[in-house]
């Protein structure tokens, strides 16, 4: 099908200055702002993200600041906005660019695509909205509306599906002068009306272009594979808590999940095994003796498991010290606790056995 593509960019744009809302890195072209404020958008909601970006700005509000920056500050910053290699990777990028571009973001697609975290959507959302350069920001909410509106009759998860999407996309932000309105344009649509389940149609700029609301299914695109089931682990952590109050913190390792995070005593069973058991054999030197029963209970979803963890209260009757703890452990009060980088699910379930 024949569009009209300048005309189609003319009401997207239209649209968006009339519907947008109005969000903390839409004041700024700076790329560093730009570049951290869509790192943290991955797989976060808008609402969960603006706290966290003011506060991060805030601490860091320079390239040359997030790189000199302890790795355990930076973590500490990122705390509940999950995926933890985004801020892993945001800081030892900063460190490069401040070693290869003397601070300054390149505006280069190679180089910024070379630099650690950065894809094809991140590098072209800050080359649109920093640099003006035509090239399409497409995340999964982008390529939802194109697919709908394209009616594409492909998996999306699919190279060719994508090309299809990308190339249509290519022809349409060409026709603006505006490519960091344009990008920012088809976010906000995909966020604000092209819902996955339930499409607000009335209140699209496309409607009497969209090839999916014209067939009456739009819910029906994009067409995708059925998710995968998630694994399921029990995992058990234990607050060890001496006389005083203190209690124990663990380093977790420096690969999987939550590496370099702290968090209580945590041992995470695959099939066949006991968590209480290797948590008690975990907790054995310390002379700590396991309760029978757990006194609370939390369920972590990630990305491809579930763990489900169940706490136990630890107290011993002798004041711990740092020389009889293992490396990377380490005996602190509660202030002094909520200070260190901690999962999300941690400080609850600290605060529950406490």
């Amino acid at each position: 099908m024949n569009y009209n593509f300048p005309q189609l960019t003319g009401r997207l744009l239209a649209w968006y200055g009339e519907n947008h809302r109005d969000l903390p890195w839409r004041h700024t072209r700076d790329p560093y702002a730009v570049w951290v404020s869509e790192i943290m958008l991955q797989q976060t909601q808008v609402k969960t993200v603006v706290p966290y970006y003011e506060r991060f700005m805030a601490a860091f509000p320079s390239v040359h600041d997030l790189a000199r920056a302890p790795q355990e500050k930076v973590l500490k910053a990122w705390e509940g906005l999950g995926y933890y290699s985004r801020a892993k990777n945001l800081q030892k990028a900063a460190g490069e660019i401040c070693a290869q571009y003397r601070g300054q973001i390149p505006s280069d697609p190679d180089a910024l695509l070379a630099l650690p975290g950065i894809g094809p959507y991140t590098a072209n959302a800050v080359l649109s909205i920093s640099f003006g350069v035509s090239a399409p920001a497409v995340d999964g909410n982008v390529r939802r509306v194109a697919s709908r509106f394209l009616a594409l009759n492909e998996d999306i998860t699919k190279a060719g599906a994508q090309r299809t999407v990308e190339s249509h996309l290519t022809a349409l932000i060409a026709q603006t002068a505006r490519p960091d309105l344009f990008n920012q344009a088809m976010m906000e649509l995909g966020a604000t009306v092209c819902h996955p389940d339930s499409p607000s149609c009335p209140r699209c700029p496309w409607q009497t272009d969209c090839q999916g609301h014209l067939l009456g299914c739009p819910q029906a695109f994009p067409i995708k594979p059925p998710p995968k089931k998630k694994r399921v682990q029990q995992a058990a952590c234990g607050m060890v808590q001496d006389p005083e109050g203190r209690f124990i913190l663990s380093r977790r390792p420096v690969q999987g999940i939550w590496a370099n995070l702290w968090s209580l005593p945590l041992c995470v069973a695959d099939e066949n095994q006991n968590p209480a058991h290797m948590l008690a054999q975990l907790l054995a030197p310390l002379s700590a003796v396991m309760p029978s029963e757990a006194s609370a209970r939390l369920r972590h979803v990630f990305t491809h498991r579930v763990w489900l963890i169940d706490g136990y209260r630890i107290p011993v009757d002798h004041p711990l010290s740092h020389q009889e703890l293992p490396a990377g452990w380490v005996c602190l009060s509660l202030e002094e606790a909520l200070a260190y980088p901690l999962p999300a699910p941690m400080p609850p379930l600290i605060q529950a056995l406490l």
